[in-house]
């Protein structure tokens, strides 16, 4: 059920950031982030690229901003932020 799942947001290094899908123990998308940059900057341009319609997004602490959370409503996401 590829609509519905469980995902969550991490950093691989400092330099890569990535999407992982819990319930398959996948990887379904990275990003690199730029030594000038950091992960709120990067958290949104990684999820622009994935369908975020019916699912479940959790992001740590880095990514409790009210853009981030906006842009995964607009994306028709929903969001868990700790």
């Amino acid at each position: 059920h590829l609509h519905r799942i469980w995902g969550q947001v991490f950093t691989f290094d400092m330099t890569t950031m990535g999407a992982w899908v819990s319930d398959l123990g996948l990887s379904i998308g990275q990003i690199p982030v730029g030594e000038k940059s950091n992960e709120i900057i990067a958290i949104p341009k990684l999820l622009r690229t994935l369908q975020l319609q019916g699912a479940i997004v959790t992001i740590d602490a880095i990514g409790c901003q009210k853009r981030i959370a906006a842009q995964i409503r607009r994306q028709r996401g929903e969001y868990v932020l700790n």
